[in-house]
């Protein structure tokens, strides 16, 4: 008949402590220089054999460094260990053959002939015991004091370097992971320059003090500036010319840019006359549209467009010319001459016209048919 023997009962943690140790994603992983030199210190200072680094999963004892032992890995049931890690002092068996819970184990009945062992619990910074690191020999013996004290240093490093190891790797995941985003968002604002760049409309972008922090090359054309020249001025920049539609001029302070950073609110199709350096204007509808922080009320940043309608305002004069001449011209012809809209509503009647129907040019202008 065999000699029966006692496994460990489940710590009341169980639950979190096979978490803890699965966190460190430690289990099944190649053997590690470090790891192995703590084994074999703790070999030689306690004068053993056998010394191993032994985590107690669900199931097993796995070993992440051992030294004396062919064995990688045993049941839990069997694993004095497991024992160990039921208290945080060191738990030391002397003679595991004179011991009732070990005298059956196979592991003391067959090889590898346990009959000393002493396990120091190694605790994680949570307060999970996760394994041991334990020194085995096939005599009989005890540690002295000095030997127990190395062992529970030597099991203090095994856990502090398993929970740096654990939080390397967490680093270098976070690390590749912001590297990725970080790539994302490098790719992301090539596409939004190049994108920027190919548009036909002037792009700035200007900082709380309405200073140009980025302009494309639409800008700079536009403006008649290089981007060195443009980095840095602001709005209120007296050396800036802008005129109103009327030729009267633009004050720096009620820019487009500028009202949008005080009032907060976007300002659309506002047109603006700029001279360039050669002497030349072109006219631009200019839209602002202030940026917040999530953590502000106020505008910290105004994105500016403006697209160059030159080429319109020319057009719109010169049919403003032609309106004035037909205009005159009709007034001093003696015949009755009137121009209705679809609605029969009056856009233009000539003198001739108005002294028949007893109206002055503003009373004729916005009339219907049937108030004549």
């Amino acid at each position: 008949m065999s000699t029966p023997f006692t496994p460990a009962e489940f710590p009341s943690n169980e639950v979190n402590r096979v978490a803890a140790l699965h966190a460190l994603k430690v289990l099944d992983t190649p053997a590690e220089s470090e790891f192995d030199a703590l084994v074999k210190a703790a070999a030689l200072v306690c004068g053993v054999p056998i010394a191993l680094i032994s985590l107690i999963d669900n199931d097993r004892q796995w070993f992440k460094a051992r030294i004396g032992l062919d064995a990688t890995e045993t049941p839990r049931n069997l694993a004095f260990c497991a024992h160990a890690i039921l208290d945080e002092q060191i738990f030391e068996v002397a003679n595991a053959l004179k011991d009732p819970r070990f005298a059956g184990n196979p592991l003391v009945t067959e090889a590898p002939d346990i009959r000393f062992y002493a396990g120091a619990p190694l605790t994680l910074s949570t307060g999970e015991r996760i394994g041991t690191l334990c020194v085995i020999d096939r005599e009989s013996r005890q540690l002295d004091a000095k030997q127990r004290e190395t062992l529970k240093c030597l099991a203090e490093t095994v856990a502090a370097m398993l929970e740096r190891r654990a939080q390397a790797r967490h680093a270098a995941a976070l690390q590749l992971e912001l590297d990725k985003e970080q790539a994302a968002l490098r790719d992301s604002e090539k596409r939004y320059q190049s994108m920027v760049e190919a548009m036909i409309s002037g792009f700035v972008l200007q900082d709380a003090e309405g200073a140009i922090l980025s302009c494309n090359r639409s800008a700079e054309t536009l403006l008649g500036l290089s981007y060195e020249q443009l980095i840095g001025r602001r709005s209120i920049d007296p050396s800036w010319h802008c005129v109103h539609e009327d030729l009267t001029l633009w004050p720096g302070d009620t820019h487009p840019s500028m009202v949008a950073l005080r009032t907060g609110k976007a300002v659309c199709d506002a047109v603006m006359g700029v001279y360039k350096p050669d002497g030349q204007i072109t006219w631009i509808t200019i839209n602002a549209q202030p940026m917040w922080t999530a953590d502000s009320d106020q505008p910290h940043q105004i994105v500016t467009s403006f697209a160059d309608i030159t080429a319109r305002k020319r057009v719109e004069d010169e049919l403003r010319q032609r309106e004035r001449f037909l205009q005159t011209l009709t007034q001093a012809l003696p015949g009755m001459i009137s121009y209705w809209d679809q609605f029969w509503t009056c856009q233009f009647s000539n003198a001739a016209h108005n002294k028949r129907f007893n109206k002055t040019a503003q009373e004729m202008r916005g009339i219907h048919v049937r108030g004549l």
